[in-house]
């Protein structure tokens, strides 16, 4: 499955930079901040990102059985076009996907654990700096096309030297979420009404009119925002049972399927991560990881 998804991303990334029309693909004619105007596979999801999400659980899944010692010959090829596809929707959170292969080799092959937490820590550190602020030259900006997808806002919040510091929608959102789970202390505005609430701050001037009403673009924002204190209390819960399991599982000695473990907890801190710049709890395939979890046998202790 994770396959044919990839394949279909691909071929749709290929009809549109030849130039095709395909639902399978965003235009090769859409700008996007640092990439300029490229096609980005998306096969039968909403969009890219939706689609790298999908498709980072089999391929976690597969390097975790072949570095584990129980992948087939076969597997690889299958392995090389998934990554393939996922490198084609030339999403942010590939950075966040390479951060979690470290952490993969670093358990399942021995790689050196300083070095990759070091790299690890800058990966993350990239990404959150860079998916919050958009840096770019004086005069070189195309802030028509900025302003137009409601990427970031219209005018740079620091100029340094020659270079100039824009705020993103999701620094935006995350203002915005923070404010909201802050004025409708402790319950938050409720689930799904952080749409409302930025319409409200449209009226105050708090919030660019030419955004759309995001969605908090966080998941644990969101929580603070929507649901409170107690979604925070829900969300760190939820985090602690999940981390809990895990542990017992791989304390296990003897376990045979131990490879699923190490792969379905890769999964996961890579949602983790993902969560900084999206709302997963929206995202299905994260629970039936969750489901598989649960379903996993823990041997009763003697």
């Amino acid at each position: 499955a994770g396959l044919l998804g990839a394949m279909l991303g691909i071929v749709g990334w290929g009809l549109s930079t030849a130039g095709w029309d395909t639902s399978l693909a965003w235009s090769a004619q859409t700008w996007f901040p640092y990439l300029g105007h490229v096609a980005r596979a998306q096969g039968l999801t909403g969009n890219p990102n939706m689609l790298h999400s999908l498709l980072a659980v089999p391929f976690l899944l597969l390097l975790a059985k072949r570095w584990g010692g129980a992948g087939k010959r076969d597997e690889g090829a299958t392995l090389w076009g998934i990554g393939l596809g996922l490198v084609l929707c030339f999403a942010k959170v590939s950075v966040l996907l390479l951060a979690v292969v470290l952490w993969l080799g670093m358990r399942l092959r021995g790689w050196n654990r300083r070095l990759v937490r070091f790299s690890i820590g800058g990966l993350v550190a990239v990404f959150l700096f860079f998916s919050h602020v958009l840096v770019g030259k004086r005069g070189q900006l195309n802030w028509a096309e900025l302003r137009t997808n409601a990427y970031t806002l219209d005018h740079p919040f620091a100029t340094v030297g020659d270079w100039q510091l824009v705020a993103t929608n999701y620094l935006v959102n995350k203002g915005s979420a923070l404010l909201a789970g802050w004025r409708h202390f402790p319950f938050g505005v409720g689930p799904g009404g952080h749409n409302a609430f930025v319409e409200a701050l449209k009226a105050e001037g708090l919030y660019p009119a030419y955004f759309t009403a995001y969605d908090p673009h966080c998941t644990y924002t969101g929580a603070w925002a929507e649901l409170g204190l107690l979604g925070l209390v829900a969300v760190a819960g939820l985090a602690w049972a999940i981390w809990r399991r895990l542990r017992r599982l791989l304390a296990q000695e003897g376990f045979s399927e131990r490879w699923l473990v190490q792969g379905v907890a890769a999964c996961l801190l890579l949602a983790s991560l993902e969560a900084l710049t999206t709302d997963i709890m929206n995202f299905r395939h994260y629970w039936v990881l969750l489901a598989l979890l649960a379903a996993l046998p823990i041997q009763a202790s003697r």
